[in-house]
């Protein structure tokens, strides 16, 4: 979604990079929507979450668009887009998007919070959200969901690898960090226009409530300028290494929480890669699983 929506911003170009090839699949058939298809196939795959119609769509004009590793990756997982299976969803599938099916199934099945959750997110201002989170939180958060939470199986399942688990261990637990992390959503951030929450309750977009790649207004400017984005399946200081030059923003999302623990020599020498490659004023943003992040090295801190 972001590398689509930072086109919208008129960038030179937009390089993703990804030790996961399937996250660059999943980036590259977004892609040959845009290049081969219409808004409308686009929505309806990505914005509704299924698609009758992709395997055909696929086989004819998408899979030109792939390369080798993504077309031999949906080759064989179209069927996560197809609505005749027990996950009606492209979201429902992966690790997350199957959590999303199994919460879906235990907690939004009890009418008490199916009602609060849906007045939840059509509340229409922080007061509201407010009062109904507080009816709502005892009712999600039972000693077995608890137990449940506090596991290394669930956090994977989120998206959090045991080197950020050990983190949030440092600081408080798991289930402390995963309570406050909703409360703040819930109670302190508005939720009419939170797509990311709505897609995990019900697993598809809406069109006023959706991210802007899916947008119709935006769709003809995201196609012309489609080719600015490459993708690239390696680290970042192996691309670095590999394309020198002088970037203007680099979004490192959270592996540095991965490296910290794992390998802090990479660490460093990624650290010196950026500054190297970096244009002056240039934007680094990350994010972590630590309240406080200090494991940013002296020499960066001093030039930053």
């Amino acid at each position: 979604c972001n590398a689509l929506d930072y086109l919208l911003d008129q960038p030179k170009s937009i390089n993703c990079v990804d030790l996961n090839p399937r996250q660059n699949a999943l980036l590259q058939l977004k892609q040959s929507f845009f290049k081969q298809s219409d808004y409308t196939q686009l929505y309806q795959t990505f914005g509704k979450g299924n698609n009758k119609d992709i395997q055909p769509i696929f086989q004819d004009s998408l899979k030109y668009y792939l390369s080798d590793e993504a077309i031999k990756y949906w080759s064989k997982h179209l069927y996560f887009f197809m609505t005749n299976g027990i996950r009606q969803s492209f979201y429902n599938h992966g690790t997350t998007g199957f959590l999303a099916w199994i919460f879906q199934k235990l907690l939004l099945s009890k009418k008490k919070i199916k009602d609060r959750l849906d007045h939840l997110l059509n509340a229409k201002n922080i007061e509201t959200q407010k009062e109904i989170y507080e009816e709502l939180e005892p009712l999600i958060f039972n000693k077995s969901i608890e137990k449940i939470i506090n596991t290394d199986l669930f956090m994977s399942m989120i998206g959090v690898p045991k080197e950020q688990k050990n983190l949030l261990h440092e600081n408080n637990s798991p289930l402390f960090f995963i309570k406050s992390s909703l409360k703040k959503v819930f109670t302190e951030l508005p939720l009419q226009d939170n797509y990311f929450w709505r897609l995990y309750v019900n697993s598809k977009y809406e069109s006023d409530c959706c991210p802007n790649y899916l947008k119709k207004e935006n769709f003809q400017h995201i196609a012309d300028n489609i080719h600015k984005i490459k993708t690239h399946n390696t680290s970042v200081s192996e691309f670095l290494k590999s394309h020198p030059g002088k970037y203007s923003h680099f979004v490192l999302l959270d592996h540095m929480d991965w490296l910290v623990k794992n390998d802090k020599k990479a660490m460093i020498e990624e650290w010196e890669l950026i500054l190297e490659n970096s244009k002056p004023g240039s934007k680094i943003l990350l994010r972590s699983a630590m309240n406080e992040v200090n494991f940013i090295p002296e020499f960066v801190r001093n030039r930053v």
